[in-house]
C-alpha cells in the first residue's frame, strides 16, 4: 500500500468515526468531511460507499443508532488526487 493510499484510508476512517459520533443537529456531513480534507464531496461519497457499504449520511447517529459493519476494508475505491 502506498503512503498516499494509507493516508486517504486513515482520513476516511477518521471521517467515519466523526460522522458516527457527531451530533446531526450541530454539524452537517459536509462540515465533518471537509474537516478531514475531502473537498470533492461527490467523489468522497462514492469512495465512502465503496469502502463502508453505506452513504455518509446513513452513518449519522439520528439515522442509524448503531454504526453499521464495514462492508470490506479491502474494497477498491476511487483515488483522490
Amino acid at each position: 500500500m502506498s503512503p498516499n493510499r494509507y493516508l486517504i484510508l486513515r482520513r476516511m476512517h477518521h471521517a467515519r468515526r466523526a460522522l458516527s459520533r457527531g451530533d446531526p443537529e450541530k454539524t452537517s456531513v459536509t462540515e465533518i468531511v471537509t474537516q478531514y480534507g475531502f473537498w470533492e464531496l461527490g467523489r468522497f461519497s462514492v469512495a465512502y460507499r465503496s469502502l463502508f457499504g453505506e452513504s455518509p449520511s446513513t452513518s449519522r447517529p439520528a439515522d442509524n443508532p448503531r454504526p453499521a459493519k464495514i462492508a470490506g476494508a479491502s474494497r477498491q475505491f476511487a483515488e483522490f488526487a
